[in-house]
């Protein structure tokens, strides 16, 4: 391995020690070797940083740090990120499974293609199956960046795409990922990302995504702010899509379909809400 790595993997963590050996394992083995994993470790309560420690005695592609304090998920993601030194670049899940194909088949698409700016593999949940819609995670590659967006939406879904392969340098320019989490904000970061480039996907290739981390999160409790929150969950989404289409320079039927589809998300998630409401009640 050359002394700047082709690929850098960053991997926040938190209480993950029932999953760290498998997903450590899975990338450790990945076909494609130029890569260095950087793993955060969020001041974990259980025997991660241990388990961590020791992976990283075994192989120097592994670049270990444990935070004294509990920085919290956004500002973990973001340090994996900054402290991240190839110009290819992408997140790993703690709990999360690769196939061994699956970073040669996606670093080949933005090796071969300027015009792709992240690319994935086929992704699920663990125990489910394959589904673009729910996953999020097709690909995306029309010329046009204002299409891109507009083909971004449609059923409210995981937005796997988060775990693709990724440019570095679009991903340090994403202004989203430097402010406040919000509900969606990883559908802003990926939104940022289609106005720089097309999102394609492998042929072959697996990710499966674990169910204890992030995608774990209880999002109405999460993202609960104040009574506002049941009738405008995705408020500040929906500011970031209008702002979008003015610098964008959307055209006036675009601008209305964008805003259409993310007031229907809003709709959505709002009725959503209110049914788990009464339901607990009840």
């Amino acid at each position: 391995m050359s002394d700047t790595p082709a690929v850098s993997i960053g991997m926040p963590v938190y209480n993950a020690e029932a999953y760290l050996p498998t997903t450590i394992g899975a990338i450790l083995a990945q076909d494609f070797g130029d890569f260095e994993l950087i793993i955060s470790d969020n001041a974990s309560t259980d025997r991660s940083a241990e388990l961590c420690e020791d992976f990283a005695r075994q192989d120097s592609r592994i670049r270990f740090v444990r935070q004294e304090t509990n920085r919290g998920a956004a500002a973990n993601f973001r340090y994996v990120l900054d402290a991240a030194r190839a110009p290819i670049f992408m997140w790993a899940g703690a709990d999360d499974w690769r196939s061994a194909d699956s970073l040669a088949l996606t670093y080949d698409i933005l090796a071969r293609r300027p015009d792709v700016v992240a690319a994935n593999c086929p992704t699920r949940f663990e125990g489910d199956t394959f589904d673009r819609e729910r996953m999020g995670d097709g690909p995306i590659e029309d010329d046009d960046p204002r299409r891109r967006v507009l083909a971004f939406f449609g059923f409210w879904h995981s937005n796997a795409r988060y775990y693709s392969l990724f440019r570095r340098e679009a991903l340090l320019r994403n202004r989203t990922l430097r402010g406040e989490e919000y509900l969606a904000s990883d559908w802003a970061v990926m939104v940022e990302m289609l106005m720089l480039g097309k999102f394609a996907q492998a042929e072959g290739g697996e990710i499966v995504l674990g169910r204890h981390g992030m995608s774990s999160k209880n999002l109405l409790r999460f993202y609960h702010r104040g009574p506002l929150d049941y009738v405008l969950p995705l408020r500040r989404f929906w500011g970031f899509t209008e702002r979008l289409s003015r610098a964008g320079e959307f055209t006036l039927r675009q601008s209305w379909r964008l805003r259409t589809r993310v007031i229907g998300l809003n709709i959505e998630f709002a009725v959503g809400r209110y049914k788990l409401a009464r339901k607990r009640i009840t």
